[in-house]
């Protein structure tokens, strides 16, 4: 499947049925974002179609670069970035890191980027 059809034909569908409406507003509030962020060694710059791999946001941020990092910290970015350790490195040293909101019973409601 190209990653084409992997955005419009499987994650728009899902965040549709989860309840995401689209605006105007890229930043809107959002009930769910699913996003291909990388996809092995496969590089994609479409801006027609939207599609942009690896995301260039991984390297601006914590809440993409952090958790890919924890997933696998030696990976390479395609496109001589480094590793995610390294980009999550950066971001660390920038003052950014990923605050997390969790209920009384320690589930968490919201993840995202926040200066140190």
């Amino acid at each position: 499947m190209d990653l084409a059809s992997l955005k419009y034909g499987v994650l728009r569908p899902i965040e549709a049925r989860l309840g995401r409406i689209r605006t105007t507003d890229p930043n809107a509030p959002r009930t769910i974002d699913l996003d291909i962020a990388l996809a092995g060694e496969e590089t994609v710059e479409d801006p027609e179609r939207g599609i942009f791999v690896p995301d260039p946001d991984i390297a601006r941020y914590a809440h993409l670069a952090f958790p890919l990092r924890d997933l696998d910290p030696n990976l390479r970015i395609p496109g001589g970035r480094g590793t995610l350790a390294d980009v999550a490195a950066a971001l660390e040293r920038a003052g950014l890191t990923v605050r997390e909101d969790l209920d009384l019973a320690g589930h968490l409601l919201r993840a995202e980027r926040s200066p140190c």
